[in-house]
């Protein structure tokens, strides 16, 4: 210690080092609060890129559930009860109806992974409109016509949509709490 007080003997010195030291300090505190900000800032923006995504795949589920839907309507797809296994597995209606289950079935695991890493006050309801959508998939198996099948399909379909709609919601509270 006595070195120090050898070096910086003078009162103008001491200044100096003073000065120096609250420099230093005060850069060291900006440089944390530069960051803290920067990775707030990363964080806000990578929410709002898995919103973004969300909320498209919800959508393209809504898409996709309509373009079955309808598909099942068309007079091709009813009774497909009739139909030997085989018949059905190469009947190219079915196996499009089938690729589009597939694709909805990701998509629904990949909103629940999602929401599950990211916004976990909406995976229960991802839940829901899985299981809807797999309820609706085997009603269609099960159905012997289409005012059967439309029937049992209200019920479903108002789950479904109740749960898409709960999920967008949560999206929608999120976006907004994000954005301010």
């Amino acid at each position: 210690m006595q070195w120090l007080s050898e070096i910086y003997g003078s009162t103008s010195d001491q200044a100096r080092l003073v000065t120096t030291l609250i420099a230093a300090v005060i850069a060291i505190v900006v440089v944390f609060i530069n960051q803290g900000c920067n990775s707030r800032r990363a964080r806000k923006e990578k929410l709002i890129e898995k919103l973004e995504e969300l909320y498209s795949l919800v959508l393209n589920l809504q898409e996709l559930h309509s373009a079955i839907h309808a598909a099942f309507m068309s007079t091709e797809g009813f009774p497909k009860k009739e139909m030997s296994p085989a018949e059905a597995e190469s009947n190219e209606f079915f196996k499009k109806v089938d690729e589009m289950h597939f694709d909805i079935m990701r998509k629904c695991d990949k909103v629940h992974m999602l929401s599950g890493l990211y916004f976990p006050e909406a995976q229960a309801e991802t839940v829901n409109a899985k299981q809807s959508f797999i309820e609706i998939s085997l009603l269609y198996g099960e159905s012997e016509s289409i005012s059967e099948y439309l029937e049992d399909y209200k019920d479903y379909k108002k789950d479904l949509d109740e749960s898409l709609s709960n999920i967008l919601k949560v999206l929608s509270s999120k976006i907004d709490s994000t954005m301010h």
